[in-house]
């Protein structure tokens, strides 16, 4: 009796050996999963991102460039941080040396509501939070800030002005007129301003 109590602790102890070498090498296969994950993610950022209407004050179109191509993606939702829908688009390039022009329109959308939304791959990168409110159902006086073309060099008065109006809420709508960004694959989101 005593024999097969201590062959039976010895396969014990071999067992719990197995176990925890099994546990420690499934950890490090997650870390190391977590790691290339988060630097793919780090590799391929979601930049640029700008809003464009439609014409139809039920709709929005969110787009945003990433370096390599990814899924395009929008989930967005009345309340920070709760994104109950999700909508998908498509994705397209001058050539790969130029990154990735991401383009989703958001349909059905409620006149005068605020709409809270994060852009991208949700298994890669996706974007900080941005907000935007749809227009009214009905005219009503509106201020607008135009501009275009910031360029990459001596603009910072410009990208000082609006970020003063966006930090004053003096402005309803800002335009940009064009020049978002270059097929160089020159950083416009450089001369972009502040959320």
């Amino acid at each position: 009796m005593a024999q097969h109590s201590r062959h039976s602790s010895a396969l014990s102890g071999a067992t719990y050996r197995s176990y925890a070498s099994l546990v420690l090498v499934a950890a490090w296969v997650v870390m190391a999963a977590a790691l290339v994950g988060g630097t793919a993610a780090a590799r391929n950022p979601v930049e640029n991102v700008h809003l464009a209407m439609t014409g139809n004050i039920t709709q929005m179109v969110v787009s945003w460039k990433t370096a390599n191509n990814a899924s395009s993606v929008v989930q967005y939702g009345f309340s920070s941080g709760k994104y109950t829908f999700t909508a998908s688009g498509s994705s397209d390039s001058y050539d790969s040396k130029s990154g990735f022009n991401h383009n989703v329109v958001l349909s059905g959308l409620s006149p005068a509501t605020v709409y809270y939304y994060v852009c991208g791959d949700p298994s890669g990168s996706m974007s900080s939070e941005f907000n935007f409110t749809t227009p009214q159902p009905t005219f009503r006086p509106f201020r607008v800030a135009v501009y275009g073309d910031l360029g990459t060099d001596h603009s910072q008065d410009t990208i000082n002005c609006l970020n003063g109006l966006a930090a004053t809420d003096s402005v309803d709508f800002y335009w940009h007129l064009g020049d978002i960004r270059y097929r160089s694959n020159v950083r416009a989101s450089a001369c972009e301003p502040t959320r």
